[in-house]
């Protein structure tokens, strides 16, 4: 996924968490059928990589599908799995170069030049 030019075209990325999985599922399937294509399963919600893998099935495998709350490399390489291809952290993790390794687009969240160098 060239990140830089999804983001460009689409400008938003919806955020899915739910203690629903199937209310999770829908919400994901409406943002797309509304036009809004970013979409980003959290996997704070529950069952998430179910969700993510339910999506990914409905949505078919060009349409951009992230995970969020990815906070280590066993969680990348679990969003990998599901169907994912971006994840988003919160802060720099070893999920970052995990999810590189796995061809996966990486926006991860920094607050100091450390940790923007290296995000």
């Amino acid at each position: 996924m060239d990140l830089p030019a999804v983001l460009r075209a689409h400008r938003i990325l919806a955020i899915v968490r739910s203690a629903s999985p199937d209310g999770a599922v829908a919400a994901a399937l409406a943002l797309a059928e509304a036009g809004i294509p970013l979409i980003e399963v959290s996997l704070s919600g529950s069952e998430a990589l179910g969700v993510t893998s339910r999506v990914r099935a409905e949505l078919g495998p060009d349409a951009p599908l992230g995970a969020g709350t990815v906070l280590s490399a066993q969680d990348a390489r679990a969003a990998h799995r599901a169907g994912a291809d971006l994840i988003v952290g919160p802060a720099v993790s070893d999920a970052i170069p995990t999810a590189r390794e796995l061809g996966l687009a990486v926006l991860a969240g920094a607050m100091t030049p450390t940790e923007i160098i290296q995000a």
